[in-house]
């Protein structure tokens, strides 16, 4: 399940840049990037990472896609409690970039790294401010940095793109 959540990250972010590239293969678990796809002749390498308020919110969504707990439809699930939603999923965010890009990668030409936003509670406001506070070394392997946001219903539905460029005061809406 997991493999297929990577790839369905990967390739929502592909979609939502309009950004013709075909399924390779999935990475390796040691030292390749999660998804590996073919663009033009080279092979681009995505790693992907979620972002969640914390392990409760992870836990709790992963075992609803699992089937291990089914929610009533009846009620509402709770899948997280907390205050200040914005800044901690903006920390989440930047533990996951710092994370990912400590790492070394192989067997692909282009590396691009997805992050993949699960703050429900954020807005597309609230995702920009995040963007433009995030901070990335310079010396990464990643070619690219995107945070994917899913926007509500209420901002039209659909994925929103972002680029995270290693200086912080930069961002390119996509």
């Amino acid at each position: 399940m997991k493999e297929q959540h990577e790839e369905a990250v990967a390739t929502d972010l592909l979609k939502a840049l309009n950004f013709a590239a075909k399924f390779l293969r999935h990475g390796n678990d040691r030292d390749e990037p999660d998804v590996l796809f073919t663009h033009q002749g080279k092979i681009l390498g995505v790693e992907v990472a979620t972002a969640y308020y914390d392990s409760q919110q992870a836990r709790m969504e992963w075992q609803i896609a699992r089937g291990i707990d089914k929610p009533s439809p009846k009620t509402l699930t709770s899948i997280w409690h907390g205050s200040d939603c914005d800044d901690i999923i903006y920390q989440r965010i930047q533990q996951e970039i710092t994370d990912k890009c400590s790492r070394k990668y192989v067997g692909a030409d282009l590396f691009w790294l997805c992050i993949e936003h699960r703050g429900f509670l954020s807005d597309y406001g609230s995702t920009v401010a995040c963007v433009k506070k995030l901070n990335v070394s310079q010396n990464n392997l990643f070619d690219k940095i995107f945070i994917l946001y899913q926007a509500g219903m209420n901002e039209g539905g659909g994925f929103r793109v972002f680029e995270v460029t290693a200086r912080s005061d930069s961002l390119m809406k996509a």
